[in-house]
């Protein structure tokens, strides 16, 4: 039953994910023809008239919001999954949802795959229209592929070996954090609508967004202190340089530090998943 909840879910977003991925690389491929414009108007001198200058303003000003547009563009189609996912469980479709032959963990569970699943179509979306952009903009004018594979190359050879052996291993680890950070964040998302339609009397909606936001704040900050403590206890200060200090003892704490991360947003997720569910079958005044 997950798979046909699911494949519904699927198609009903599909059509209109295809309208806005289309016009997300339109939109990307229009900005990096604007970059590639403005680098190729031609500068006489050191003084620049105004209509040159203007011109160029106008040409990169237009692929800025270009670019802030997909982003944009992005965050709408996940903000339409979580709306759908509100209506389904908590508005006036819910009778019907809840009338399906289907436990509620599986109906739980659907949505937070689907919400998880659009996200990360979300987030790759925004990387291949970036990529447009980029390859739209510069291809032809000097820059190529293998010199900015060479200049991280170079970078990355000016750290220690301690670091560079373990180089893999920390990538795989952000790799699997952004994994459960849009697990855990699709949780969140539906606990806090949950929270919102239960405590709520009038404008749920609002209330859950303002829930999300504390629960956010509170979650940000908490990251924040985690995040000064890594860069001060790594590079002892903001100014000096990482590959001076990082050995082996920073390297195997870096590889640490980013698996804790890991085991907390994977318990972030249970414990949003679990909350979810009671508050659900309180809702329904249900038992499980």
């Amino acid at each position: 039953m997950l798979k046909k909840l699911l494949k519904y879910d699927m198609r009903a977003v599909f059509r209109l994910w295809w309208i806005i991925a289309v016009g997300m690389a339109g939109v990307a491929l229009l900005s990096g023809f604007c970059i590639r414009i403005g680098i190729d108007i031609p500068v006489v001198g050191d003084d620049v008239s105004p209509a040159v200058g203007l011109s160029k303003l106008l040409l990169f000003g237009f692929a800025y919001f270009g670019f802030l547009g997909v982003l944009f563009a992005a965050c709408f189609l996940e903000l339409f999954v979580y709306f759908r996912a509100y209506k389904n469980l908590y508005s006036d479709e819910a009778y019907l949802t809840f009338m399906l032959p289907v436990k509620r963990r599986t109906l739980l569970d659907e949505k937070l795959l689907h919400c998880f699943i659009w996200q990360t179509i979300s987030l790759l979306l925004v990387i291949v229209c970036s990529a447009i952009m980029v390859l739209a903009g510069f291809f032809g004018t000097g820059l190529s592929f293998s010199d900015i594979i060479a200049g991280i190359r170079d970078r990355i050879g000016e750290y220690p070996e301690e670091f560079t052996s373990a180089l893999p291993v920390i990538i795989a680890e952000i790799i699997i954090v952004m994994f459960t950070t849009n697990c855990s964040s699709a949780a969140l998302v539906l606990m806090c609508l949950t929270i919102g339609a239960v405590i709520a009397r009038k404008h749920k909606l609002l209330a859950s967004i303002g829930i999300h936001y504390g629960i956010s704040s509170v979650i940000g900050i908490f990251a924040m202190i985690i995040n000064l403590t890594t860069l001060f206890s790594v590079t002892s200060g903001w100014f000096t340089p990482a590959e001076e200090v990082i050995d082996k003892t920073a390297t195997l704490y870096i590889v640490g530090m980013v698996g804790a991360i890991i085991l907390l947003t994977v318990a972030c997720f249970f414990v949003f998943r679990a909350i979810t569910l009671k508050l659900m079958n309180k809702k329904l005044n249900l038992t499980s």
